[in-house]
C-alpha cells in the first residue's frame, strides 16, 4: 500500500510539473481572416481561440491577428503574415525555466515582450530567415520578405540585437536596421526613414 501511494504521489507530482508550463497562446483580435497549422492540419482562426506550440499562424488579405500568450507576450500580424511557435514554455512558478521561441516566415509583426522576455532577454528568441532577434527592451517590429530574405528590425521600446552570419547590429529605440544575406546588417537610421511596411506594422 505505502509503495502504490508513493507512486500515486509521484505520479501526481509529474502532473503538476507538466502543468506549471502553458503550451498555448489564444487569438486575443482578429480583423478578417487567419489560419493555424500544425503539421497538414489547417483551421480557421476565431477571437479566443487557443493555439499550441508548434502552430504556424497566418493571416490573410487585408486581415489582422493578435496573437497574446499566458506571460504577456503579445504578436501582432499584419495581412499576409506567417510566424511559427517553435517553442513556449511558461512556468509561472520559476520563470527562469521558461522559454519563448519563435520563427518568422512571412510577412511583418509588432511584438511586445511578456514576463518571460522581460525577466531573462535570453529566453526570448525570433529567427526571420538567417537573421536571429534578440531583445533587450519590450516593443519591436520585425518584418522578412521570405523570397529575398532581406530583414527590417526596428524598435519601439528598448532595443533589439540582431544577429546575422555577416555581423551583430544593436538597434535602439526609435531606429532601424535592414539585413539582406551576403551584406552585413545597415547602421541605424531613424525609423521615419524605413519601408511603408514597416511603418505600417
Amino acid at each position: 500500500m505505502a509503495r502504490l501511494f508513493a507512486v500515486l504521489v509521484s505520479a501526481l507530482l509529474a502532473l503538476c510539473a507538466g502543468n506549471a508550463f502553458a503550451q498555448a497562446a489564444y487569438v486575443h483580435n482578429l480583423n478578417g481572416t487567419a489560419t493555424a497549422t500544425v503539421g497538414s492540419t489547417q483551421r480557421a482562426l476565431k477571437i479566443g481561440d487557443t493555439i499550441d506550440s508548434g502552430s504556424v499562424i497566418s493571416t490573410g488579405d487585408r486581415s489582422s491577428a493578435v496573437i497574446k500568450f499566458e506571460d504577456g507576450q503579445v504578436m501582432a500580424l499584419t495581412e499576409r503574415s506567417s510566424f511559427r511557435i517553435v517553442e513556449y514554455k511558461y512556468n509561472k512558478q520559476r520563470v527562469s525555466q521558461s522559454s519563448a521561441v519563435f520563427a518568422m516566415l512571412q510577412g511583418g509583426l509588432r511584438f511586445i515582450s511578456g514576463v518571460i522576455g522581460s525577466t531573462n532577454r535570453n529566453s526570448f528568441r525570433m529567427t526571420a530567415g538567417t537573421a536571429t532577434i534578440g531583445i533587450r527592451g519590450t516593443d519591436g517590429t520585425v518584418t522578412y520578405d521570405s523570397v529575398t530574405q532581406a530583414v527590417i528590425a526596428a524598435v519601439n521600446a528598448g532595443a533589439l540585437e540582431m544577429t546575422t552570419p555577416q555581423g551583430i547590429q544593436t538597434i535602439d529605440v526609435g531606429t532601424f536596421s535592414s539585413f539582406t544575406p551576403g551584406q552585413s546588417p545597415t547602421v541605424p537610421q531613424p525609423t521615419a526613414a524605413a519601408t511603408a511596411a514597416v511603418q505600417t506594422v
